[in-house]
């Protein structure tokens, strides 16, 4: 069993491996608020719980801010 398969908190490369997503996406979507996040000192680290949410609902729109 993997640690990415238990771990309650994910690190922005886990959450970009799972999604199928560049780290940079997931930034965009953590600073528009539609990827909740938690900041561990330095690391930003993501529920699992947010991870499946996308995963089951998709993402609304462009993950790219509008100019």
């Amino acid at each position: 069993m993997n640690i990415e398969e238990t771990a309650i908190l994910l690190s922005r490369k886990a959450v970009s491996k799972l999604l199928s997503l560049t780290p940079r996406s997931v930034d965009l979507l953590i600073a528009d608020g539609r990827l909740k996040s938690t900041r561990f000192g330095r690391r930003v680290l993501i529920r699992r719980s947010e991870v499946e949410r996308i995963a089951l609902d998709g993402i609304e729109g462009s993950i790219w801010p509008s100019k």
